[in-house]
């Protein structure tokens, strides 16, 4: 039977290895949208990025694009045809990527993945009618729904620029992804952007003062127990 030390040690050890984040996420809204891409990028802090526009062919070097439904990966795409829109709903070029992809066939969850790893990753969105009702994931953990005051919603027009950045302690970004919580619609993405090193060491976060402060009072169980042990041993 567990004692109440082990259990103890149990919630705090769990309490130490849970992964410590805190991903800088900025929304610009629409009005942010210049043709003077240069101008733009300054403006939402992409200067010096990798840029995907979706004008066709293959993907930049590192980036693929998953797919998914209630039935799990309907496909992985590394090239795409490019949609061609509007003024209105593009942000740089004359085409976007649509959560339908090539064949999927209806709307779908979108994940960029990004093989090596990153600081900094940035997306354009367009279409989206609902606030609130779409999921934002990083790593392939539920991070908050996608919503800003800033942001223009409706289905006839850009919503905004979603910036997010690795903040020193974060793991790098390798996947960001999208996931309805109700019902599905039709979205854009454009002008993807992605790099920089993430701050500081990434893969291995630096204990937070609490998890020291957890540790301490493991060992501090740990060696009370061992004396309650003692003092009994020596009585009997």
């Amino acid at each position: 039977m567990p004692t109440r030390t082990s259990s103890l040690v149990g919630v705090l050890l769990a309490a130490l290895s849970a992964p410590v984040a805190a991903y800088q996420i900025d929304y610009f809204p629409a009005t942010t949208h210049s043709t003077d891409t240069a101008a733009m990028d300054a403006a939402l802090g992409l200067s010096g990025l990798t840029l995907e526009g979706f004008e066709g062919g293959a993907f930049a070097t590192g980036l693929t694009v998953e797919l998914t439904g209630p039935g799990g990966t309907l496909e992985t795409l590394t090239s795409y045809s490019g949609l061609t829109l509007g003024a209105g709903f593009v942000w740089d070029g004359s085409s976007v990527f649509e959560n339908t992809g090539s064949s999927a066939g209806s709307d779908a969850d979108v994940a960029f993945n990004l093989a090596s790893g990153v600081g900094k990753f940035g997306v354009g969105l367009s279409g989206m009618g609902l606030d609130g009702f779409l999921q934002l994931f990083i790593n392939d953990i539920e991070i908050a729904p996608v919503s800003d005051p800033g942001w223009t919603i409706g289905h006839g027009s850009r919503n905004g620029y979603l910036r997010i950045s690795a903040e020193a302690g974060d793991a790098a970004i390798t996947s960001v992804g999208f996931q309805f919580s109700t019902a599905t619609e039709t979205l854009y993405f454009d002008h993807v952007a992605f790099g920089a090193a993430v701050p500081g060491t990434a893969d291995a976060p630096a204990p937070a003062p609490v998890a020291l402060f957890a540790v301490g009072l493991v060992g501090v169980c740990l060696t009370r127990t061992r004396r309650q042990v003692w003092r009994t041993a020596d009585r009997i």
